[in-house]
């Protein structure tokens, strides 16, 4: 485990839109991850979708897309992320 994980995805949009965020392409279940949450906000008419991981495992590193969708259309915004993690020895 290496650490905090926090991206944030700002929007709005007629009709409003739905969020939902990928990893690598596959969709991304808080209920299948531990330590995993996404949350949403509303401030001055944006939206805010926040991807927070605490201690995420170094092996979760690759393309984190928010998609950002409604019946006009749909927009990826992608983070590329790659985990880095100390490791420390103890005698």
């Amino acid at each position: 485990m290496c650490g905090e994980l926090a991206l944030n995805c700002s929007y709005n949009g007629w009709p409003t839109p739905s969020v939902s965020w990928t990893l690598n392409g596959m969709p991304l279940n808080t209920a299948s991850y531990d330590g995993l949450t996404i949350n949403s906000s509303m401030t001055d008419d944006v939206n805010t979708s926040m991807l927070t991981w605490l201690n995420v495992p170094d092996r979760e590193q690759g393309t984190y897309s928010c998609i950002i969708a409604n019946t006009v259309g749909f927009i990826n915004v992608d983070y590329y992320v790659t985990i880095k993690c100390k490791i420390l020895v103890l005698q």
